[in-house]
């Protein structure tokens, strides 16, 4: 990813062109949604990755570019791949309240209160204290 990160603006296409060829195996794709992270551009990695059905391997793949975005502060980004991670343990019958925590940080911090009061509360669990954190995103 570091070597591709360097290539100039003009020959960028053809590195997405390149990664995005015919059935692109998920390491491919992986790579095009961290070099979008790194070009600026983190909906456009969101984009490459948030179709791939949800397994083990792509909810790993989903949390990579969820902790790569947390990083840069792309909380927009880092919303939709840990509410896809989120919804994905979910369907598996696999809640993370972690995941839930920090889905509805990003939700907060990218401007969609709606969506973080949905995953404050879904973080909750029943019979044990509100943590401070879910507290103060319900508030805000």
């Amino acid at each position: 990813v570091f070597s591709l990160s360097q290539a100039p603006l003009d020959a960028r296409d053809g590195v997405r062109e390149g990664l995005r060829a015919e059935r692109p195996p998920i390491g491919a794709l992986q790579v095009l949604s961290q070099l979008e992270l790194g070009w600026g551009a983190p909906l456009a990695g969101w984009q490459v990755i948030k179709d791939l059905a949800a397994s083990d391997t792509v909810i790993y793949v989903w949390t990579q570019f969820a902790e790569e975005a947390e990083r840069g502060q792309a909380w927009a980004a880092a919303r939709d791949a840990l509410v896809a991670i989120h919804n994905a343990r979910l369907a598996q019958n696999r809640p993370n309240r972690a995941v839930a925590e920090r889905a509805a940080n990003a939700a907060l911090r990218s401007s969609d209160a709606n969506t973080a009061v949905t995953l404050a509360r879904a973080a909750r669990v029943p019979g044990e204290a509100v943590t401070e954190e879910l507290l103060t995103i319900e508030l805000e």
